[in-house]
């Protein structure tokens, strides 16, 4: 069968860094307001956050979903943190959007016998990969309905 790889995508981690730089440049102006003759703190202060929230939106972001054959491989910052096999869950999902964009994309997988849900995050990855991840998901998850199983199919709002 054909693998399916899905990862963040470069507008996500663009948008992730100028977030990054936009709070280092707040912490800047906000020290700068209370410490104006020590500059050299400012510069500290801003580059820390600046280095901080970077770093998280290199690597904290960094997930992959790979489907191949009825598995699922749930990556984050190269680390395996779910291998499922498919046709054991049935599958929902749930976003939330405002103004216009998908600020929360989660998957739901619920193990058809009975147990705990699996609750993946999927908003790195953006609406548009999500939308066809979660198409060819919803093909191969288990026979049991989403409604059976009461998982939500839903999109909300903040």
């Amino acid at each position: 069968m054909k693998e399916y790889v899905f990862k963040r995508g470069v507008i996500s981690l663009i948008w992730s860094l100028i977030l990054a730089i936009g709070g280092a440049g707040f912490v800047f102006f906000i020290s700068w307001i209370f410490t104006e003759e020590i500059e050299a703190l400012n510069f500290i202060l801003s580059g820390a956050t600046l280095f901080l929230l970077g770093f998280s939106a290199i690597f904290g972001e960094n997930i992959s979903i790979t489907i191949n054959g009825n598995n699922l491989k749930y990556t984050k910052r190269n680390k395996v943190i779910h291998d499922l096999d498919l046709t054991e869950y049935a599958s929902g999902y749930k976003t939330r959007h405002s103004d216009g964009t998908a600020d929360d994309l989660r998957l739901i997988l619920a193990p058809i016998g009975g147990g705990e849900e699996i609750n993946i995050d999927c908003t790195p990855i953006g609406t548009n990969k999500f939308h066809k991840m979660y198409g060819i998901v919803e093909n191969l998850t288990g026979k049991e309905s989403a409604a059976e199983m009461k998982i939500v199919k839903k999109k909300g709002k903040k």
